[in-house]
């Protein structure tokens, strides 16, 4: 579940938590009211950016990716493109996002190397597939609507640099890839700066926003790091030349487009 501004919904680099004093009621906050203002949170009409992922193996190898990042909004609907510009037996395949807050959300996978012109549509029972040999699912660069889960509030926490609401949320959707999800909210700026992900009650990976940035106006999160804790892989995605509000085509967001040389 990828934070807004690139998810939104992602994470590791070990660190402790500081528990502050607890609201008196549970009650004092309301969980789905603090994840409809992470849905909600102002992060442009689009952005685009490039995008560099960092795969790193269990020893510490490292392999390096770059990728196109478009993303636009639609209302409650939202729109989302990745493209490999590097390595080239990478180059030009892709991942487009259709996310509505009515309907179920699209994907389609677009691979250069397959010989193929078409892209594959993403079933949702798959959508817990890596994203092209990261630690990322297909489902952590979608957009999540606060209304398809049900929220509980935990607590609240000092996390880092933050002070964060600690939301539980538990997915309505029965092919979901996660069981449950445990989220930090930064106050603030309503960013998650962490998320939990589990598998039948097991910590599967933690995703967290390891560097937040003003730009334009708008708290980004720069680099998030995904950590697989049964493989003990990491994946970085670090945002470079970012630019919000540049009026991207819709067009930019078919699977015509997806198929298309850079």
């Amino acid at each position: 579940m990828l934070p807004r501004s690139a998810l939104s919904s992602m994470l590791i680099l070990g660190c402790s938590l500081l528990i502050t004093a607890q609201p008196a009621n549970a009650a004092d906050v309301d969980a789905m009211g603090v994840m409809e203002k992470v849905q909600h949170r102002d992060a442009g009409e689009d952005f685009r950016a490039l995008m560099q992922m960092v795969l790193v193996s269990a020893s510490g190898k490292t392999k390096s990716r770059e990728l196109l990042f478009l993303r636009k909004d639609y209302g409650d609907d939202s729109k989302l493109l990745l493209k490999f510009i590097a390595p080239k037996q990478l180059k030009n395949s892709g991942l487009l996002i259709h996310a509505f807050a009515e309907q179920d959300n699209l994907q389609w996978l677009y691979l250069s190397e397959a010989g193929k012109q078409e892209p594959r549509q993403i079933p949702a029972a798959k959508k817990d597939g890596a994203f092209l040999g990261s630690e990322f699912y297909y489902i952590d660069f979608e957009e999540s609507q606060a209304k398809k889960f049900k929220h509980t509030y935990l607590r609240d926490e000092q996390y880092k640099d933050h002070a964060t609401h600690v939301i539980e949320s538990i997915p309505n959707e029965r092919d979901y890839p996660y069981s449950k999800l445990v989220s930090w909210v930064d106050k603030d700026t309503f960013i998650v700066v962490k998320v939990d992900c589990y598998v039948k009650d097991k910590l599967l990976k933690t995703i967290e926003v390891t560097k937040l940035e003003d730009v334009q106006g708008y708290a980004t999160a720069m680099e998030t790091v995904v950590t697989n804790h049964t493989n003990n892989k990491k994946s970085i995605m670090v945002l470079q030349k970012i630019e919000y509000n540049t009026k991207v085509p819709d067009g930019s967001f078919s699977t015509q487009e997806l198929v298309k040389d850079l």
